[in-house]
């Protein structure tokens, strides 16, 4: 019935809050399949709210506004309730451990319905103010965690997907809330699936890094985190690895002065030795990483650094050549393609084609003995 009359109910009228609080009371049902049938309800409610047609009637801008203000504090309190609501069900169960494949799937479901209805509350409440909420979620979880002999880290891992989850609609201006989360950051426990959660979130709020003030010097304990993410599991490593990608491309300034570390976590990853997780495909991502740091150099500064990244990836083919040609032909060619891969991605992400140029014509007789094989 919600569905059917949204048009109505979004007047805030006396009678439709009554329905939007009995919706609410379907959304706090403890069996997803019935809460969740509210959920497209909260959308079509979100998108009414601040639509312009849905106020056209009303004639005047200033008219139009008002209106518009007036039912946006009407519901302000419900999708306040709404995401106290929704938000506990992305923690992870006791049992997950035993989970099937296939209620592991159902689980992640949940987790990205739930980051959509937050994300229709961040419409209606503002990115800031949902942000508040969730960060009070966290406090609470973190202040649970620290005083318990068994501290459960799930309620500290749910608050934080939350908060991740609605970066893009949290503003790079925020002061408040953010540096006390980040500060929180390396002080959790690295529990393996909390550990991903960090990692994904220090990438989800990449913008917001870069827009820091300086005096909060909060990069450099965010990249141990991501080095300690690339060395948990593959899971981990992967959102580390896309995370550092993140902070490469949107803090590549900040970088500039500190090359020797990044390089140091690139070789080991993409070397496989040093105890690192990350896949041939994430290590993708820090090649892109170091390629948008690169970018941002003086050209000999870049050739040079170029020379750094190209070394570990061009190195291993430069080997397998000198075996000679019999040995080569019999190498699988995923264990070829993998070099060139991330050659190319290196040669197309640093947007300094001179620089570019002369390392192609460095490594063409690498390249060209292997293609003619």
């Amino acid at each position: 019935m919600g569905e059917s009359y949204v048009d109505l109910i979004a007047t805030g009228s006396d009678d439709s809050i009554q329905i939007v609080n009995a919706l609410l009371e379907v959304t706090s049902l403890l069996e997803f399949d019935i809460s969740s049938m509210t959920f497209n309800f909260w959308h079509r409610l979100k998108r009414n709210l601040i639509k312009r047609d849905s106020y056209v009637s009303y004639g005047s801008e200033v008219a139009i506004e008002a209106e518009k203000n007036r039912r946006l504090q009407v519901f302000r309190p419900k999708f306040e309730t709404l995401v106290s609501l929704v938000s506990f069900r992305v923690e992870y169960p006791e049992d997950y451990h035993t989970f099937s494949e296939e209620d592991r799937r159902d689980f992640r479901h949940v987790r990205y319905a739930v980051s959509d209805v937050l994300l229709d509350a961040t419409e209606v409440l503002g990115g800031d103010s949902t942000l508040k909420l969730l960060s009070t979620k966290l406090a609470q979880a973190y202040g649970s965690c620290n005083n318990e002999q068994n501290p459960k880290w799930q309620p500290v891992e749910a608050a934080l997907f939350c908060i991740q989850a609605i970066a893009r609609s949290v503003s790079i201006e925020e002061r408040e809330i953010l540096p006390q989360v980040m500060s929180l950051l390396p002080c959790l426990p690295h529990h393996e699936q909390l550990l991903q959660t960090v990692c994904s979130t220090i990438g989800a709020f990449s913008k917001w890094i870069d827009a820091a003030p300086a005096e909060l010097s909060i990069l450099p304990p965010l990249v141990d985190i991501l080095n300690k993410g690339m060395s948990t599991s593959e899971d981990t490593a992967a959102a580390a690895s896309m995370a550092f990608k993140y902070i490469c491309e949107d803090c590549r300034r900040k970088f500039s002065g500190s090359l020797d570390g990044l390089f140091q976590i690139y070789h080991i990853a993409i070397s496989g030795v040093g105890g690192y997780k990350v896949s041939s495909e994430d290590s993708l991502h820090l090649v892109e990483a170091l390629s948008a740091v690169i970018t941002t150099l003086p050209p000999e500064s870049a050739s040079r650094a170029l020379e750094l990244i190209c070394q570990p990836v061009i190195n291993p083919l430069q080997e397998l050549i000198q075996q000679g040609d019999q040995v080569l032909q019999q190498v699988p060619a995923r264990h070829l393609t993998v070099h060139i891969d991330r050659l190319s991605s290196i040669f197309s992400n640093v947007k300094q084609p001179e620089v570019v140029a002369e390392a192609v014509y460095r490594y063409w007789p690498t390249l060209k003995s292997i293609f003619d094989q």
